[in-house]
């Protein structure tokens, strides 16, 4: 089973020493508006005080390719963000807020420009195995509706295979043109003995399948709010489920 897991505050001080020691990267994501910005950054080897940490200054992900242009990677202090990074073969989230910016000397002869976040209380772990694709098994299907940002315009698809970090899948009826990269969705997948599930999510890519029909692929985002929490948990056991059908298949 791959279940979030809460860290206790031993654990959780712990993997923030490893991860700011190895300047660790990391994945931030942020709401501005309707949309969630995707950036890359990293844990630098610097701790800014009390209570603080030093991440590098944020670069967009390429996810987001022309749309991600004239967003301001100047996080304002008190912007929420959510912070993933690996550790072995776990996956680390939490959210937490950004305190400001400042150069902070990273060595004796170095100094850089640093954004400063708050401490997280708290941080949970999963398993990375939980973001392998799964693929979704015949004897359990499932349904999506990917509803298209501010405008609501809404696909019908079925899915293709699912992860904790995302999911394939396969339109019914596709439109002429693919949405632009890191185009916001909100997701509901739906299927039997699953619960309708909604995530927030971005468009990642187009494709067609061996029978021309369009696949599309989207990554979700905002798991690591603790609004996201029970999101997390509910993707987590969606896809143990479904990992448990195909190896029973497989041993038959």
């Amino acid at each position: 089973m791959s279940f979030p897991k809460l860290l206790s505050e031993a654990q959780r001080d712990e993997v923030l020493r490893v991860a700011i020691e190895k300047q660790v990267p990391l994945t931030a994501t942020v709401r501005s508006g309707a949309r969630w910005i995707v950036s890359k950054s990293r844990f630098l080897p610097r701790v800014a005080g009390s209570g603080l940490l030093c991440i590098e200054p944020p670069t967009l992900d390429p996810i987001h390719g022309e749309v991600g242009i004239g967003f301001a990677q100047e996080w304002e202090p008190g912007t929420t963000i959510g912070v993933s990074f690996r550790r072995g073969h776990h996956k680390c989230l939490f959210a937490t807020t950004v305190a400001g910016r400042q150069r902070v000397a990273v060595n004796a002869e170095t100094r850089k420009d640093a954004v400063l976040i708050r401490r997280p209380e708290a941080i949970e772990e999963l398993q990375r195995r939980a973001y392998y694709r799964t693929i979704v098994p015949p004897e359990a299907p499932l349904t999506a509706r990917l509803r298209l940002g501010a405008e609501r315009q809404a696909f019908e698809a079925a899915v293709v295979d699912v992860s904790v970090g995302g999911a394939c899948v396969r339109l019914k009826e596709a439109p002429r043109e693919a949405p632009s990269g890191g185009a916001p969705f909100i997701v509901t997948i739906e299927g039997t003995n699953c619960a309708p599930l909604s995530v927030d999510a971005l468009f990642r890519h187009s494709r067609l399948d061996e029978g021309g029909t369009v696949l599309w692929g989207v990554q979700f985002v905002g798991l690591e709010s603790s609004g996201g929490r029970q999101t997390l948990n509910a993707l987590s056991r969606l896809v143990t489920r479904l990992t448990r059908i195909n190896e029973a298949r497989e041993m038959s």
